[in-house]
């Protein structure tokens, strides 16, 4: 029998530009992605730091982050490189280990 709370949960690391902590980010549910990859080209900085924002603040150590702080955090460049590789990572582990 399949349980989902046997499923391990795996971790993206972060590292908090303000006080240099790593968070462990947990994946995001399916709704929170589902947010992000509706995210057209001409979305507002207001839309894209809320959604990063809500995927950060699902981390281990409990931190909770607001779309201002992740507008503090980066710039465009960084951003778009913070998405990327957290998709990137979504993709690598679930190939490498679907469970």
């Amino acid at each position: 029998m399949f349980q989902i709370s046997g499923v391990k949960t795996r971790y993206f690391e972060f590292e908090a530009p303000d006080n240099r902590k790593v968070l462990h980010i947990e994946p995001p549910k399916l709704k929170t992605l589902n947010r992000l990859s509706k995210l057209r080209s001409d979305a507002s900085p207001e839309e894209m730091t809320a959604i990063i924002a809500a995927i950060i603040s699902k981390n281990r150590e409990g931190r909770k982050v607001d779309g201002n702080l992740v507008m503090e955090w980066m710039n465009s460049d960084q951003l778009a490189a913070f998405i990327g590789a957290f998709l990137s990572w979504l993709n690598d582990t679930k190939e490498k280990d679907p469970n």
